[in-house]
């Protein structure tokens, strides 16, 4: 039913936590496409082939040098399964993250993406923050889309129809580091985006992670 999805460059650092969240998911129906830069020159690479050689679950892609957008787009088209997981390689998924989405999705099939609140946290595992992206019911995304604001999720705790990424062309690789709050967006052109207002991931903040060193092109 569900696919995770992690794009990885030079992650060896964080990604078997990464890694070890998603095999501590408390209901087995998920698999795991990694799609690992070959550019990498860490131990990503060695990490990801130990935790795919032991779980017939996680499949292993590797490709030439390129950005997040072109990996995550590889990956939704290789999955199998209706609803993609995004989940970054330095980021730690909640155990209960797909019960607790299985259960919204059988509550309410019209909705077409969810999101969750997150944890931001530091090497030192001090909360920095909570997010609290993206509008938990009906009313209050109506009310965003009537104000032409944009529907964001936080991309590692968001959970989507893979079909209508596709149809809608997937992440934009030229936006660089926004190109999941552009998909977020064009997504709740097509229906309903809502995020579940429970905790799903802790976002790891670091010297090398994206919203930490591109925070100003991000924005």
């Amino acid at each position: 039913m569900f696919s995770f999805f992690t794009p990885a460059y030079n992650a060896g650092r964080y990604i078997a936590q990464t890694l070890s969240s998603i095999l501590q998911q408390t209901i087995p129906d998920w698999e795991l496409i990694l799609v690992i830069d070959e550019a990498s020159t860490d131990d990503t690479l060695q990490i990801a082939r130990e935790y795919a050689q032991h779980d017939a679950r996680i499949r292993l892609i590797t490709v030439p040098h390129c950005n997040q957008a072109e990996k995550m787009n590889l990956a939704l088209r290789e999955m199998k399964y209706d609803w993609a997981c995004g989940l970054d390689a330095d980021d730690i998924a909640s155990p209960q993250r797909l019960e607790v989405v299985k259960a919204a999705i059988e509550a309410n099939p019209h909705v077409i993406a969810w999101g969750g609140y997150a944890r931001y946290f530091n090497n030192q595992g001090r909360t920095l923050f909570m997010s609290e992206l993206g509008p938990t019911t009906e009313a209050a995304f109506a009310e965003q889309r009537r104000k032409s604001e944009p529907v964001m999720l936080s991309h590692s705790a968001m959970t989507f129809r893979r079909d209508i990424a596709l149809e809608l062309g997937g992440y934009n690789a030229a936006l660089f580091t926004c190109a999941d709050i552009d998909l977020c967006d064009r997504l709740s052109d097509r229906g309903l985006v809502l995020a579940i207002p429970q905790v799903l991931v802790d976002y790891r903040i670091h010297d090398g992670s994206t919203t930490a060193s591109k925070f100003n092109i991000h924005a």
